[in-house]
């Protein structure tokens, strides 16, 4: 779940002196797709926004049903340096850095949202990003609660490049354990 990946980077998100608000609707549906891959999506981006937002920063993930409702969508934003608008169009392409010079000490190599655009969209998703420098960053990736991925064999085993993906019921939210609107961890 969001709420176990969150946890999982407490250390870090507490290291930085940062607050994390989690947000859940209520009754969002599971969705079926590949736990690994989705998993690193996510934490690809809440660790984009613990390095690039200032110690004592905000982070807040919602996961929210979309308007369309066969999908789920998740929103990760932060309150960080934020991404000059002529950077946004360029985000997701293999290698790509904000302003070397800025981002040299957070390391990276630029790999990172572009292998999260793929999987994201191997999953027949979308993944979108708002930000102003000076004022932070949003990430919205939205899921489609049916995984949309084609398989190669009619067997129910799905391929992403050269990797076979299995499908299986993702819990985004915790259905036991979910948080009231505004849990801060």
């Amino acid at each position: 779940s969001l709420r176990h990946l969150c946890e999982a980077l407490l250390s870090n998100i507490e290291a930085h002196h940062h607050t994390l608000s989690l947000g859940f609707d209520k009754n969002v549906p599971s969705i079926t797709g590949d736990r690994q891959r989705i998993e690193q999506v996510f934490i690809n981006i809440l660790s984009n926004a613990i390095k690039y937002t200032p110690d004592g920063g905000h982070i807040d993930v919602k996961l929210m049903k979309s308007s369309n409702t066969d999908s789920v969508t998740v929103r990760i934003s932060d309150n960080g340096m934020g991404i000059p608008e002529e950077d946004l169009a360029h985000l997701f392409e293999r290698f790509y850095r904000v302003e070397k010079s800025r981002t040299q000490d957070a390391g990276g190599t630029g790999l990172g949202l572009a292998i999260a655009k793929e999987l994201v969209e191997a999953h027949g998703g979308t993944i979108t990003i708002t930000s102003e420098v000076g004022k932070g960053t949003s990430v919205a990736i939205e899921l489609p609660v049916k995984c949309q991925l084609k398989t190669d064999n009619g067997k129910g085993i799905w391929r992403f490049k050269d990797t076979d993906i299995l499908p299986s019921t993702v819990m985004l939210g915790d259905a036991d354990n979910l948080p009231a609107d505004g849990h801060v961890l």
